[in-house]
C-alpha cells in the first residue's frame, strides 16, 4: 500500500473479526436462511449491506489489497464508508482504549497545583521541566541545539552541496 500524504491507516484485524462474526449472524439469522434471500450466499447480502462488490468482501476478509498482496491495514476511509452503508459507527469495530487523565499535583518548583504529563516515562509538570535538548540527525554528531534536524556546522554542509552522511570531527577537535 503506498500511503498518501493525510491519508490514514487502521488496523485490519479489528475489521476482519467484526466481518466474521456478521457473517456468523447472517448464517444464524431465520429470514437469511429462509424466504426469498435464502437462494443468496450470505457474502453476497453481506456485501450488498456494506455497499462494496463481492470480490472486494472476499478481499477484505482475507486481508489482501487489490493485487493479492497481504495487509496489514486498511484505509479508514474505505472503512468508515463501509460502516456507514451498514450503519454501524467506527468506534463500535475500534473501540478507543480508555484516556487516564492524572489528577492535579502539587509543583514544589511552580509552588501551585498542575495536571502533570507524561515524559519520558514519569509525570512532570509542564510549566517548569525544560524542554529536551535535541541532537544533530548525523550519526556520531551529538551537538546540541538543533535546528531542522542538524546542528549548524551540517546545515552548513548541506547548503553547501557537500555530502552529510558521517560525522567527522572540525580541525580543532582532531588537533587535541
Amino acid at each position: 500500500m503506498t500511503a498518501k500524504l493525510g491519508e490514514q491507516y487502521l488496523p485490519a484485524a479489528p475489521f476482519i473479526a467484526w466481518l466474521a462474526d456478521q457473517e456468523e449472524r447472517l448464517r444464524a439469522a431465520p429470514h437469511i436462511t429462509g424466504g426469498v434471500q435464502a437462494r443468496q450466499p450470505v457474502r453476497q447480502v453481506l456485501a450488498r449491506r456494506l455497499g462494496i462488490t463481492d470480490r472486494t468482501l472476499r478481499r477484505f476478509s482475507d486481508s489482501r489489497n487489490g493485487d493479492g498482496v497481504p495487509v496489514t491495514s486498511y484505509l479508514q476511509e474505505a472503512i468508515e464508508d463501509m460502516l456507514w452503508h451498514a450503519g454501524v459507527e467506527l468506534w463500535e469495530v475500534y473501540p478507543q482504549p480508555e484516556v487516564v487523565v492524572p489528577a492535579d499535583e502539587w509543583c514544589d518548583r511552580c509552588v501551585e497545583m498542575v495536571t502533570p504529563i507524561w515524559e519520558k516515562g514519569a509525570l512532570v509538570c509542564p510549566w517548569c521541566t525544560p524542554p529536551a535538548v535535541r541532537t544533530c540527525d548525523v550519526p556520531g554528531c551529538s551537538t546540541g541545539h538543533v535546528a531542522d534536524r542538524l546542528c549548524a556546522r551540517h546545515l552548513r554542509m548541506v547548503r553547501d552541496g557537500r555530502r552529510v552522511d558521517r560525522w567527522r570531527p572540525a580541525m580543532k577537535e582532531r588537533a587535541a
